[in-house]
């Protein structure tokens, strides 16, 4: 299903289902609109999309910090992999901005599931 919805305050609204042969069904607290969209990383390696605006990566991944070794990201102009790395000193990091819709590779070093949470543009 795909459902567009206008711009609101974060919380709960009423959700109303139409079929197409005109039946409906309302749920008053059935949608909730989020100020941030929260994404489960596993331990390894995870192929994650960036929700928020441009940023720069140090702050997009504080959360992050100390359960992410790696992130990477294909440069699609220049033709080659972008990388962050905690481990090396700051001027090897070519990946310095996350950009909406980017998609990125990262390792968590957690052996759990961990919570990173992304500001919605």
């Amino acid at each position: 299903i795909v459902v567009r919805t206008p711009p609101s305050s974060e919380g709960s609204v009423g959700l109303a289902v139409v079929n197409p042969n005109g039946r409906s069904a309302l749920a008053p607290a059935g949608f909730l609109y989020l100020a941030q969209r929260r994404v489960m990383l596993s331990p390894g390696w995870n192929n994650v999309t960036w929700a928020g605006g441009t940023i720069p990566l140090t702050p997009a991944i504080a959360q992050l910090a100390g359960r992410v070794d790696w992130i990477f990201a294909w440069d699609s102009e220049g033709q080659k992999w972008e990388s962050f790395a905690v481990a090396v000193p700051a001027f090897l990091n070519s990946l310095k901005v996350l950009s909406p819709g980017q998609v990125v590779w990262l390792f968590v070093t957690e052996s759990a599931p961990i919570a990173w949470d992304q500001p919605l543009p």
